[in-house]
Parts: C-alpha cells; sequence; structure tokens
C-alpha cells in the first residue's frame, strides 16, 4: 500500500490458534519468495509447532509438526513451561528455542516449505530456567539467558556461561539482536528495571564478546522484555533456473544447439525429455537434431535449495522447416536506370534478412526494396535471420542498364517521416518546368496533383509521387519515387484522479506507474516526489497540479507526451485541535465539519487506549470525565473507501 509506505489497518485480527492452547513464544521469518512470511508459534503440553503463512491473500495453515522437547506446563515447575523466547537466526535457516522448564533446542528450517528438521537439544537442566535467546550477526554465536545468569554458545561446544550474578536481585529476561550487530538483553529488579544490558561483539567467543550491564538507560520500566524485530532485511532465495532457449527452427537433416553452459560449478542437476534426438540429455545445453517437430523439456534441480524450490522447468520447441514455406529470392525483371534518376528493385516477404551486392548506388542494400541509381548487375541474397542451412537461403540476379541523365533530384518525392496522427507535414520538391506530378494514394493530400503538397496520413502511408516530362516524351519521360510517412497513435494512459482533501491532511495523488513511461509534476510545490507516478502532496490549501506522462519509445513531440490536470479541493474542511469544555459556547464540543454521512470517530489517550467511540458521530464529544491532556482522533468517513482522517485534539478546561 501508498507505494510500499504501508498503511495501518484497523481493525484487523486474524486468530491463529483455534483448538491449540499455545505457549508464549512466537517468532516470523520471510518465506524464500522474498515476499510472504513464515510465522511460527508452539502448542502447550506438546512438542508440537504450529507454522502458518502469511500471504497477501491471507493466512495460510497452519503445518503442525511434532518435533523437538515438550512445552509442558503439567510438571512440577508449573507455568515455567508456558515461558521463553524462541527466534531465528538472521539468514533465517536456524530455529532456537528457550523454554523454562530447562532446556535449549536447534533446529534447522527449510524457508521454502515451512519445515523444521535436525532437532539438537543444546541443553536440558530441569535446574535452570531458561529464558530469553538470540543469534549472533554471522548465526554462528547464540546466547540464551536463565535467571541471573548469561549463556553463550559458539556453535562447536557447550553452553559456557558469560556473564552471571549470584544474587536473587535480578532476573535476565529477552535478548534480541540489533541492526548496529550488538545483542541487547532486558532484566529485571535493581538497575535493570530501567537499563538495558548489551552484548558489544556477539560473534567473538568468550569474554571478548563484551558484555556490559546495565549500561544503555532507557528512562522507564523494561521488566523482561524486548520488541519481537524479525529481519525485514532477509533477501529471497533463488534457485538456478532452467533455461531451455529460444524457439529454433532447422531445415531436414541439420542440428540445432539449444540450453545453456552451466554457471554453478556443479550444483545444478539437469535432464533433458524425451531425450531422443539429443547428444547428451543430462547436460545444459545439447545437440538437437530432430526428425520432426518437437518439443524439449529442461528440468533444472539446485541442491542447495532442495524441493520443491529448487527444481524448475523449461521448454523450447525446434521446427523442422516445412520446404512449402520457404522464401525465393526474385530480384523482378531486368530494367533500367535513367540518368542521375533511380529505379526501385523489389522482392520478398517479412521476417526474412535481404542483402543487394555489390551495395554501391543503392539506397537500402540490406532490404527487400531499394532504390538504384547506377547500372549494373545486382544479386539479391534472401535469408532467415536466425537460421542456418542451405534452405533458408535463395538468390536472384537482376540487370540495370542506363538510360540518357536524369534531371530531377533524387529523392524529388521527399525523406521518409514520422509524424503523430492529427498532424500534417510536406511531401515532394520543386519539379523543373514542363514536369507535371500525380500523388497516389490522393487520400489525406491537400494538392494530390502537385509535387508540393501537404500530407495528415491516419495510417502509416507509402506514397507514390509520379513525375512526367510533357516536353520530352519517351521511355523515361515518368519518374517515380516514393516516401514512407509512418504515423504514430497517442500512447494511451490512465487518467490521475483529483482528491479532496483538509489541509494540513498529507494526501497520495497521481495513477500507477506504466512501464515505458516517465513522470513529472508541475508545480512541485508541497510534493514528496516530482518525477514519480504516485506521490505524497501536502499544500497549505487547495491546488492543482498537472502530472505530465512522457512516452520512452514515442519519437514525435505530440505523441510523447500528455498533460493530466490534478485538482486537489478542500471545500467545507474544518479542523480542530482544540477542546475547551467550560460552557463558554466556543470549542465546548469536537466540531470537526459536515460529511454526506456520518462518519465512525475513536479517541485514544497517549497511551493508545480507546476513550470514545461513536459509529455515527454528530459533532457532540465533549471530554467528559477525561483529564486535560493531549488525544488523538481517526475519523474514518463512509463511502471514501476506508480513508481515515487523523488528528491530535488538546483538551483544556
Amino acid at each position: 500500500m501508498n507505494n510500499a509506505a504501508g498503511e495501518v489497518i484497523l481493525p484487523k485480527e486474524v486468530i491463529i490458534n483455534v483448538g491449540h492452547p499455545l505457549v508464549e513464544k512466537l517468532a516470523a521469518v520471510k518465506h524464500s519468495n522474498g515476499k510472504d512470511w513464515w510465522i511460527v508459534v508452539h502448542e502447550r503440553d506438546s512438542n508440537a509447532f504450529l507454522v502458518y503463512q502469511d500471504t497477501e491473500a491471507g493466512m495460510l495453515g497452519p503445518l503442525r509438526q511434532f518435533i523437538g522437547s515438550n512445552h509442558l506446563i503439567t510438571t512440577s515447575a508449573g507455568f515455567l513451561g508456558n515461558v521463553g523466547e524462541m527466534c531465528f537466526s538472521p539468514s533465517g535457516d536456524k530455529l532456537l528455542v528457550s523454554v523454562g522448564t530447562g532446556f535449549v533446542d536447534l533446529f534447522d528450517f527449510d524457508r521454502c516449505t515451512g519445515t523444521l528438521s535436525n532437532w539438537v537439544q543444546i541443553k536440558d537442566d530441569p535446574s535452570e530456567n531458561y529464558y530469553g535467546c538470540a543469534f549472533s550477526s554471522s548465526g554462528n554465536t547464540f546466547y540464551v539467558t536463565s535467571q541471573s545468569t548469561l549463556w553463550q554458545f559458539d556453535g562447536g561446544s557447550s553452553l559456557s556461561a558469560i556473564s552471571s550474578l549470584s544474587t536473587s536481585s535480578v532476573y535476565f529476561g529477552q535478548l534480541q539482536l540489533a541492526p548496529d550487530g550488538k545483542i541487547y538483553l532486558a532484566g529485571q529488579m535493581g538497575p535493570f528495571i530501567s537499563n538495558l544490558s548489551v552484548i558489544n561483539n556477539p560473534d567473538l567467543v568468550g569474554p571478548a564478546c563484551g558484555v556490559s550491564l546495565a549500561t544503555v538507560s532507557c528512562g522507564s520500566r523494561i521488566e523482561l522484555c524486548l520488541p519481537n524485530l524479525p529481519n525485514f532485511n532477509l533477501p529471497p532465495l533463488v534457485a538456478q533456473v532452467a533455461e531451455a532457449g529460444p524457439a529454433r527452427t532447422i531445415c531436414f537433416g541439420d542440428s540445432v544447439m539449444i540450453g545453456y553452459p552451466d554457471s554453478t560449478g556443479g550444483v545444478v542437476g539437469y535432464q533433458w525429455w524425451p531425450s531422443a534426438g539429443l547428444s547428451d540429455a543430462s547436460s545444459p545445453y545439447t545437440w538437437a537434431h530432430p526428425d520432426t517437430t518437437t518439443w524439449y523439456y529442461l528440468s533444472a534441480m539446485d541442491s542447495s535449495m532442495g524441493l520443491p524450490c529448487g527444481l524448475t522447468i523449461d521448454s523450447v520447441l525446434v521446427s523442422v522447416a516445412d520446404s512449402s514455406l520457404w522464401v525465393h529470392a526474385d530480384a523482378g525483371r531486368d530494367t533500367v536506370v535513367c540518368g542521375l534518376d533511380s529505379v526501385s528493385l523489389s522482392a520478398g516477404q517479412e521476417g526474412w534478412d535481404y542483402a543487394w551486392t555489390p551495395s554501391a548506388g543503392l539506397s537500402h542494400p540490406d532490404s527487400s526494396w531499394t532504390a538504384v541509381t547506377l547500372p549494373g548487375t545486382y544479386v539479391l541474397e534472401v535469408m532467415h535471420p536466425e537460421l542456418t542451412g542451405s534452405c533458408f537461403i535463395d538468390r536472384d540476379t537482376v540487370v540495370v542498364g542506363l538510360y540518357p541523365q536524369n534531371p530531377l533530384p533524387l529523392n524529388f518525392a521527399g525523406l521518409d517521416d514520422t509524424i503523430c496522427r492529427g498532424d500534417s507535414l510536406v511531401l515532394g520538391s520543386v519539379l523543373p518546368a514542363g514536369w507535371i506530378a500525380a500523388w497516389s494514394p490522393a487520400s489525406n493530400l491537400a494538392t494530390p496533383l502537385q509535387s508540393l503538397t501537404a500530407a495528415a496520413p491516419q495510417a502509416s502511408t507509402s506514397y507514390l509521387l509520379s513525375a512526367t516530362d510533357t516536353l520530352n516524351p519517351g521511355t523515361c519521360a515518368t519518374k517515380r519515387d516514393t516516401v514512407l510517412v509512418r504515423v504514430e497513435l497517442p500512447f494511451v494512459h490512465a487518467a490521475a484522479a483529483g482528491v479532496e482533501f483538509c489541509p494540513p491532511e498529507v494526501v497520495q495523488v497521481g495513477v500507477a506507474e506504466a512501464p515505458g513511461f516517465t513522470y513529472s509534476w508541475t508545480p512541485i510545490e508541497w510534493l514528496q516526489d516530482p518525477h514519480a507516478s504516485i506521490t505524497i502532496a501536502n499544500p497549505p490549501s487547495a491546488m492543482t497540479y498537472q502530472l505530465v506522462v512522457r512516452s520512452d519509445t514515442h519519437t514525435t513531440p505530440n505523441c510523447k507526451e500528455q498533460v493530466f490536470p490534478v485538482v486537489l479541493s478542500s471545500d467545507g474542511c474544518l479542523v480542530q485541535n482544540v477542546l475547551t469544555p467550560n460552557g463558554d459556547g466556543v470549542n465546548d464540543v469536537l466540531d470537526l465539519g459536515s460529511f454526506h454521512s456520518a462518519p465512525s470517530l475513536r479517541v485514544y489517550d497517549r497511551w493508545g487506549r480507546v476513550v470514545h467511540a461513536d459509529p455515527a458521530y454528530g459533532n457532540d464529544w465533549d471530554a467528559r470525565g477525561m483529564p486535560d491532556g493531549v488525544y488523538w482522533y481517526v475519523l474514518a468517513v463512509p463511502g471514501e473507501g476506508g480513508k481515515a482522517r487523523i488528528g491530535e485534539l488538546t483538551v483544556l478546561r
């Protein structure tokens, strides 16, 4: 939401433990796709984990897995089976669990499937009440707490006490790895009530890790607990995908290479099917020699990820050419060129490559059409642009003779050009005395019987200008030249809608970004980003902006740019931020203005508690029974797509 800035939706609850009483431990880690989340909780009096997948469409699951130690509360330790913490390693492939009944478990976690495996019971000591746990940044070292002791595990040996206070006046609680690479520790009692402890170098083993007790002042009570912060920067796992290559066409009896060389150093295994006609069905690339048109499929199994995320499949179609579809070269009949005039040679169809030789004197030596100004023998070669083999190449020859000098300039019809539909351009040139002109087709031309004319075609059109010498009739009396007018269509883009707002409300304006376009806003005042398709605006009053959309692919000025007006209106806005319920008739009630239908109102105190709620607010709340101070309100207006207005209010009597 909000162009990835996010939005809080109230209320929003998902009950995840129906029928399964849970202990207090909860952890989350990103799915291997880098978008979804795995949410892990644990059943009470059981060794069952419940793993949920949080997706854009909603919560999936749970996947119930019986693995590890039992989290029992029906023991002499009582409620201690309920308490403790579990956390993921920074890389997301390990889950650490500490439990108040005296055990610490370590598991491998598969971010692709959400499954736990390879359980290792690090500690089982009923005399210890293990509570908090955290990994270091590298994941090679982790820490747990129990009563007044901080324990360290270095990944290759047993737990060892790093810091221990022989006193009952402290109880160590939760641990949390912070973005600065340090691990912070919450405690209870004495100086630990309002001060955090810190492990300065968690990756170092033993005292070198640098434990500083009760040195980070928080200014308020802590009482054992810290926020549960998952690793939001954990990237997705990307498997080596199968690449079968583009579709290919071959002549009967030929071979073609499909696939690509392996770049993983053997981490990925490959398999082609069907194997008939292939030189090596287990190689990432192979020679294909089919007798008939065949679909080949390639599977790639990335052993570093496992199933199902590590398996990808791709396909390629190898077509055996039908000789009836081959293009044959046809350079046309032998012809003549008149003096400095040109003659057109054309042959072929789209989808094939053409080459005329020699190229001297040709306007387009690599096209199916070319203008020739010099006499000579010309060879036309036709071939497929992506295929090899003799069945895809054909040749033909044409002889161009010479007539007396042509008085008309080269390209007398004009040069090829591009316009935006609705625009026009001038075609042709001034002819010598005694010459007459005629254009075809005559549609969309201002003067089709004059050599200079204005053209406004609605679609791309090739115009032919025929010029005839009325003074010297003969074989070369009529000269012809063509000019191509390409017509671009204005691009289609969604318009940006206007927005109603109440200053100083911050609103989002614009339209969803489309590929192939760039965006800019005018004016740029009070905009967060004047070069984004969607931006945040906070003008002090009503405002009209213009969103200028430019195409990256269009070339003509009138087709390349469109301007959309975006009106920010503030009619009827009334924002009140002070309430003085003293009976003087001024600001005695919270008056938030008029709306087309009654809005809902929720008022919160500074601790986030709801002190007033009204589903159909009528501008009548007077803060009765509420102490003076600062409050926040959320006003939701029906019919505005759930849009909420949030404001601050000070009550003074």
